[in-house]
């Protein structure tokens, strides 16, 4: 990466190496399509720059990402027309959208922990760093190196879930013993308060129902 840490700074830089070498550059010049024979021949939907014809080309066309850049898939069809094979593209390093109706009370709530995926109730990979959830699901760099795996299973119709461990310091029986000790220490607090400064204040209300205790206001 630059210096100067900007993206953009990349751009310049090639703009400015194609004016040294007196390169010209055409932009908004909307690809149809390719044909070769002797030589390339690519023709564009811009009026000014209708067929544009060289020896060598290079597709750089980026996936479908970024509809709004240009990246809107239509790189594969042209190389499709060369012969070259193109299999089913899916969503990676992305958030994951999860199906969940408590997801709105805990928007914004993260913490360091594991993220773990099943695929048909099997753990296939698991992630640790930051995990962040959203109004649409969840988030964060563990869940981006999950996604592609995720994505995957969907697609071949597999049953997918998401394991979170927000205390990934601790066993399963020793969060248990600390637990059962704490609700002990403070029996006469309403559940709901006894978990204060364990979790966060957001997550408590979730959990508990998760959990099928419902009467979140009794000791």
């Amino acid at each position: 990466s630059p210096r100067s840490l900007p993206a953009s700074s990349v751009v310049d830089i090639l703009k400015l190496a194609l004016e040294d070498r007196n390169i010209p550059l055409y932009t908004n010049c909307k690809e149809k399509d390719i044909h070769k024979k002797k030589i390339v021949k690519l023709s564009t939907g811009n009026e000014e720059n209708k067929l544009f014809t060289c020896n060598k080309l290079i597709l750089a066309c980026g996936g479908k990402s970024a509809i709004k850049t240009g990246s809107d898939g239509s790189g594969y069809n042209l190389a499709k027309s060369f012969g070259h094979s193109i299999i089913k593209t899916i969503p990676g390093i992305v958030q994951l959208k999860l199906d969940n109706p408590y997801l709105k009370s805990i928007t914004g709530v993260k913490f360091d922990g594991y993220a773990i995926l099943l695929v048909d109730g099997k753990p296939v990979r698991k992630e640790f760093g930051e995990i962040l959830f959203t109004d649409y699901g969840i988030s964060g760099p563990p869940i981006l190196q999950l996604s592609g795996h995720a994505s995957k299973a969907l697609l071949k119709t597999k049953k997918v879930e998401i394991v979170v461990d927000m205390m990934p310091n601790q066993s399963l029986s020793e969060v248990e013993d600390f637990l059962e000790g704490h609700f002990a220490m403070f029996s006469h607090r309403p559940i709901i308060d006894a978990l204060i400064g364990i979790v966060n204040k957001k997550l408590i209300p979730t959990l508990l129902k998760e959990a099928n205790i419902l009467n979140l206001h009794s000791p």
